[in-house]
C-alpha cells in the first residue's frame, strides 16, 4: 500500500484538479434559456402532479411513480453527470418563485423588503434534512408508489421552498435549502461542463468540487 503512495507522490507532485483551467466554448443565451427551461419545467411538474392525483391510482400505470423513481431521481443524477447542473435549470420551484418575483417587481411601487440573513449554522442542513425523507420514502415507506401520495408530497415540498425562499432570498435557500438542488448539484461539479453567465465552459472534471463552501450540513466534517 506505501508503495502506490510513493508511486502517486512522484506522478503527481502539484495539485491539479484545483486549477480553474475552465475554457470559453460558446455563447450561452441564459435569459432564453431560463425562459424555455421555466416554462418545460413548470409544465412537467404540473403534469406529474396531475397524473398522481387524476390518474389511474396503480403505480405501474401512473406516470407519478415512474418519473419519480427513474426519470427524476436517478436520471437527473447521469445527467448531471454528464452536462452539469441540469437540476438547476429545470427546477420547477425555482422558476415559479423567481416568476412571481419578478411580476411583483413591475408591479411594485416601492422595493421589496430585503430577506433574511441566512445562519451559517443551519449551513445545508435542511437539503440533508430532505434527503433523508426522500431516501425513507423511497426504501421504507410502505405506500411508496401510491400516484396520489407522490403527488401530495411534491406539493407540500414545493410549498416549504416557496416558505424558505420568501424569507432568505431565492438563490441562497436554493443553494442551502433545497435538497435536489444540493444533491443534483454536487453531481454537476463532476461533469466537464459549466455555465457561467452568458458563456458554456469545459474544465477538468472534479474541478468544481474544490470550489464548494464546505457549510455545515454538507460533510460531517462540518457538523
Amino acid at each position: 500500500m506505501s508503495s502506490r503512495f510513493v508511486a502517486l507522490g512522484a506522478l503527481w507532485p502539484q495539485p491539479r484538479l484545483q486549477a480553474d483551467r475552465a475554457r470559453r466554448l460558446c455563447f450561452f443565451p441564459s435569459t432564453l434559456v431560463d425562459i424555455v427551461c421555466g416554462v418545460i419545467r413548470v409544465g412537467v411538474f404540473g403534469a406529474v402532479v396531475y397524473a398522481g392525483l387524476a390518474g389511474v391510482q396503480s403505480g405501474p400505470a401512473n406516470l407519478a411513480p415512474t418519473f419519480v423513481y427513474v426519470v427524476f431521481w436517478v436520471g437527473l443524477a447521469f445527467a448531471s453527470l454528464l452536462l452539469g447542473n441540469v437540476f438547476g435549470a429545470f427546477n420547477p420551484w425555482r422558476a415559479l418563485a423567481r416568476a412571481v418575483a419578478a411580476l411583483t417587481r413591475a408591479i411594485r411601487s416601492r422595493e421589496a423588503p430585503a430577506p433574511l440573513e441566512y445562519p451559517r449554522w443551519l449551513g445545508r442542513w435542511p437539503a440533508a434534512l430532505g434527503l433523508l425523507a426522500f431516501a425513507w420514502l423511497a426504501l421504507a415507506y410502505a405506500e411508496k408508489n401510491d400516484p396520489s401520495t407522490l403527488a401530495i408530497l411534491p406539493l407540500g415540498y414545493a410549498a416549504i421552498q416557496y416558505v424558505g425562499m420568501s424569507l432568505y432570498g431565492i438563490e441562497k435557500w436554493t443553494d442551502r435549502g433545497d435538497a435536489f438542488a444540493v444533491y443534483f448539484g454536487l453531481f454537476g461539479r463532476l461533469a466537464a461542463f459549466e455555465r457561467r453567465g452568458e458563456a458554456l465552459y469545459a474544465r477538468l472534471p472534479l474541478s468544481a468540487l474544490f470550489r464548494l463552501e464546505l457549510l455545515p450540513g454538507t460533510s460531517p466534517s462540518c457538523a
